[in-house]
């Protein structure tokens, strides 16, 4: 009773303090000196239907004073809204952490939503109290399906037909698949083109409190309730969508579900549910017949809690659940695009709906893995990317000219969203400025069975000629490097006279342009591109006074925006899209300050420990599609991922849930040893990919086996708690391993006068990454790389592994200014020469397209594919200089050594960078690192975020710099705990807060 009494006065406290605040800043506009806010558990904001047994807790503390921290905490955990009753109160706890702070409560109930708020104390001893509404609730957990069972469709409802897959390829083709049906049938097996959908009906007597679905699907599906679609209520009446549920997992052991609240979207008396499910990575091209052709399968079960406290479910069950074909998506398949037709559009999911036609659901047994509650950002249309058009251009056949296709007939040309009238035999071209991933929305009118067909393209004919690698007439579609994808969309209208808005649901596409002809006369009112993908949360900014690298940057962006969906994909555009480990165990770090993705490389990790192998290696691609893996700098992404997400957000977690498998990776590499050489390294199917100078690939292989010894020494390191516990003598192992690893690279590449055997970019790097070589030879080997680099133009040479290890390589052993001159050449291969090619995202190679030859070769080149984007962990960590400190993860305490652009002599054609503008929003909160030169002057401006510290490394031209925060000698400034300098940089260690220093 006390503690009700508590609480309920507490809560009269807290908002009387908290209307009083609100006035003070409204009529002063001023701010409080500190707030505790962004309060998530497991990363996120709100979570519902998670099924962690002791969830984490984090928040932030914002503050406008320097030196601004948190001495202590206090979290109270409750029941009910009015936190009439506590669940679990931590207690003061004297610590500074203010993230991945776990539940020490009793066991939380499954299905129940908990209330949340923490306390905290700052140096000063100040109570600070979190003022936003903070919940988190909890999935199944152990409790179960209470009966639901898997269903698919009755076999009965489809027809045979032998020659299905041929007669679709022929009809899609030609854009006749509108209204006919491609299904096959035998005793065996159904495969089923179309999307099966699924239905029951329940009654509801009294009134509800709440009520949850939780649903999955062998497939991708959507469900409704009542005629409207499930999502998340926003909590301004609306809802927000996760497209491609449940996500792409190795099927054969996981697949997610997601929890959904459905209260607002039931009544009392008559309700329907009902679902469809399209083949998605299940059982589309895209599974490459992992799974074979086996059925679309759904779960399901609705839990309903009563407002008298009674309870019920509804479950998916055979008895009770129906079956049918014959939904508006007639095709749904992710290489192939969608064929929808409006006119079969109904009212299926409602309880008015007569399914008199439909027959009971069947029992689906192909499910045996484990069903696991959705980890990660969804897959969701991200509306603050939708791009309108830049260019619409209306033709009508071609012009002959002296190219081999000829030229487009421009009738029309719009450079702006307009209607447009397309009459048949017409063609309109929507350019959208930016090559993306996701869909087009489009609004039309025109009469009933009159069909369009879209079709979707990164690039556009240029000249129509054979010999610029063109497949088309110039300014049409070029569509060859989709390969076998067709990428295409079919939609017949229903002629609703007010106009008709369609956007497909069951596959996605990686273009620019589209282009739209019908077989009648219609009316295109408006079109807009719809960005889909992971909705992770973007934290970083990068802006300098360079137009060129400013795009480059951009271009890293929209490359990661479009191939991370649902897993680090590549090539979202063709017959392909999938999870290569190669191109994230490059990239990852940079992909880690681009946007937060903890529990987005949470779960995939948890498809590459399913894809895993007996042997130990991991896949080539994850989920695994295909036998075989183990290849180098593909399968260390199982190390590399894993490494990183602790470094970049402190969370422990993931090593200790990855260790056991990134033992048993190090165990296949040890097993991979021959008469000749006991340190091999991984399989070397790829090598340095695409390099234009090759380096030979056990070289490669030796020298990442070193890299992998590395991290597990590190990674056993962060899990020791305690002198000589079995990580802290598995970390003296694997340093023993690195050695030995080393000694044995020494004697098999490096030659007597002290150079390597392999005389490429790539094995220079790898060398001097890994620390291969003997110190003696070290400053001679950056010496060679040096002149390598410039006698080939300051130009790179390297692949994927190369490339990869570049920048960052060059500025660890003082190579700054190569670094500036390879980030700003422009010939062929460089970063901005993609850029001068009109590049909106990252090539899959450098040369993807050129202004003077055409299109490269159409087998092998994606104009979306973010490998190359590792150049932005460069810009990140040296150019801006922002690091995490690996002894002190998580960017709780942050090294910030900026390097300006501080040479001398410029390569033809370039120009010094004097501006760099950089911010990363941490789990702390926000570091920002801007740097000018000003003449003989720099000026850094900093923030670093409250309750942590920094150490500030600052490049000086000698002795006599001078270092000063704002008019105050550096040393004396307040916030600078110590301070000091020698003839080549100044280091001052800072509380947090915002400084400005100028070196003079």
């Amino acid at each position: 009773m006390k503690n009700t009494q508590y609480f309920n006065d507490l809560s009269k406290i807290f908002f009387l303090c908290a209307a009083f605040g609100f006035l003070l800043v409204s009529v002063t506009g001023c701010k409080p000196n500190a707030l505790i806010t962004d309060l998530r558990v497991e990363y996120a904001k709100n979570p519902v239907g998670i099924d962690v047994s002791r969830p984490r807790f984090s928040w932030k503390m914002e503050a406008t004073k320097r030196g601004a921290a948190q001495t202590a905490y206090s979290i109270t955990v409750c029941a009910d809204k009015a936190a009439k009753t506590t669940v679990w109160n931590s207690g003061k706890v004297a610590s500074d952490r203010s993230v991945h702070i776990a539940y020490g409560g009793d066991a939380l109930k499954a299905s129940t939503r908990y209330y949340w708020k923490v306390d905290v104390w700052d140096r000063n001893g100040k109570k600070l109290s979190s003022s936003e509404p903070a919940f988190f609730e909890t999935g199944l957990m152990d409790a179960g399906w209470d009966g639901a069972r898997w269903i698919k469709a009755n076999p009965l409802l489809f027809s045979k037909s032998d020659d299905v897959s041929d007669r679709y390829a022929i009809d899609m083709e030609a854009g006749n698949t509108a209204g006919k049906d491609y299904r096959i049938t035998d005793r065996d097996s159904v495969y089923l083109m179309e999307a099966p959908m699924f239905r029951t009906e329940f009654e509801l007597s009294k009134p509800i409190r709440s009520a949850r679905i939780y649903a999955s699907a062998l497939g991708i599906y959507d469900v409704f309730i009542n005629g409207q679609r499930v999502g998340t209520p926003d909590g301004n009446g609306n809802y927000i969508y996760d497209e491609f549920k449940p996500g792409w997992t190795g099927y054969n052991k996981t697949v997610f579900y997601s929890t959904y609240d459905i209260t607002g979207l039931l009544k009392n008396g008559k309700n329907a549910v009902g679902a469809y499910v399209f083949s998605g990575w299940w059982r589309g091209a895209i599974g490459h017949n992992r799974y074979g052709s086996r059925p679309s399968g759904f779960i399901a079960k609705l839990q309903i809690e009563y407002a008298d406290g009674s309870t019920s479910t509804v479950v998916s069950d055979p008895a009770t659940w129906k079956s049918a074909v014959g939904s508006p998506v007639r095709i749904g398949d992710i290489y192939s695009g969608e064929s929808y037709d409006a006119r079969k559009e109904s009212d299926w999911s409602t309880p008015e709906y007569v399914a008199s036609t439909w027959l009971p659901a069947e029992t689906c047994s192909d499910f045996e893995g484990t069903i696991k509650a959705f980890t990660g950002p969804a897959v969701q249309v991200r509306p603050e990317l939708q791009r309108l058009p830049v260019k619409i251009v209306k033709y009508d056949g071609v012009s002959k000219s002296n190219s081999t296709h000829g030229t487009v007939n421009v009738k029309e040309t719009y450079d702006r969203q307009t209607a447009v009238s397309l009459k048949k035999g017409e063609t309109l071209v929507y350019d959208l400025g930016q090559n993306m991933v996701g869909w087009i929305k489009i609004r039309l009118k025109g009469v009933a069975g009159s069909r369009v067909k879209i079709r979707f393209a990164e690039m556009l004919n240029d000249t129509g000629d054979d010999s610029r690698g063109n497949d088309g007439p110039g300014g049409s579609l070029y569509t060859r490097n989709l390969r076998s994808a067709k990428a295409m969309i079919h939609y017949t209208l229903k002629g609703d006279p007010k106009g008709e808005t369609y956007n497909p649901s069951s596959a996605f596409f990686g273009f620019r342009y589209c282009d739209i002809v019908a077989t009648e006369d219609v009316q295109i009112e408006s079109l807009v591109g719809e960005v889909v993908g992971t909705a992770a949360e973007e934290t970083a900014s990068f802006v300098t006074d360079n137009k060129s690298v400013n795009q480059l940057y951009s271009n890293i962006q929209w490359g990661q925006r479009g191939n991370f969906l649902s897993i680090p994909t590549d090539c979202p555009q063709r017959d392909e899209r999938l999870g290569w480990t190669g191109d994230i165990q490059v990239f990852g770090r940079t992909a880690t300050y681009n946007a937060s993705l903890p529990t987005f490389f949470q779960k995939w990790m948890g498809d590459m420990r399913d894809s895993q192998d007996a042997e130990g290696a991991y896949p080539d691609a994850s989920p695994r599609l295909w036998d075989g893996g183990g290849n180098v700098a593909w399968a260390e992404a199982g190390l590399v991922i894993p490494w990183i997400t602790y470094l970049m957000y402190g969370d422990i977690a993931i090593l200790e849930e990855n260790y056991e498998s990134m033992t048993k990776y190090m165990g296949f590499l040890a097993s991979q040893s021959d008469d000749k050489y006991t340190y091999n390294g991984a399989r070397t199917a790829y090598g340095d990919w695409l390099a234009y100078l090759p380096t030979e690939t056990r070289y490669i292989s030796v020298a990442y086996y070193a890299y992998a010894a590395q991290l597990m020494e590190k990674a056993s390191k962060a899990l020791s708690k305690n002198k000589n516990d079995s990580y802290d003598r598995n970390a003296a192992d694997y340093r023993t391993l690195y050695n030995n690893i080393r000694e044995e690279f020494q004697k098999r590449y490096i030659l007597p006068d002290g150079k390597l055997e392999q005389n490429t970019q790539t094995a220079y790097l790898l060398a001097l990454r890994f620390g291969l070589m003997p110190d003696s030879e070290k400053e001679n080997v950056i010496k060679t790389l040096e002149k390598m680099i410039a006698d080939n133009g300051d130009r790179l040479n390297t692949g994927f592994v190369g490339t990869g290890s570049l920048n960052q390589t060059l500025s660890d052993v003082g190579l700054n200014n190569t670094a500036y001159n390879l980030l700003l050449q422009r010939e062929n291969p460089s970063w901005l020469y993609s850029v001068d090619q009109g590049a909106t995202t990252i090539w899959e190679r450098w040369n993807s397209y050129t202004k003077d030859t055409g299109f490269g070769d159409a087998g092998m080149n994606s104009f979306n594919h973010y490998a190359y984007g590792v150049i932005g962990e460069w810009m990140f960590r040296f150019m801006a200089g922002i690091n995490p400190d690996e002894n002190n993860p998580g960017f709780k305490h942050i090294i910030l050594n900026p390097t300006p652009d501080f040479r001398t002599a410029f390569p033809k054609g370039q120009e010094r960078i004097n501006r760099v503008n950089a911010s990363y929003n941490s789990c702390y909160g926000t570091i920002k690192s801007t740097w000018e030169i000003d003449g003989k002057q720099v000026r850094y401006d900093i923030t670093i975020p409250a309750n942590t510290t920094a150490t500030l490394v600052l490049a000086l031209n000698g002795a006599t710099d001078k270092v000063y925060e704002g008019n105050t000698a550096a040393g004396e400034a307040q916030g600078v705990v110590s301070f000091s300098q020698n003839d080549r940089q100044a280091v001052a260690e800072l509380e947090s807060g915002t400084y400005s220093f100028t070196v003079k």
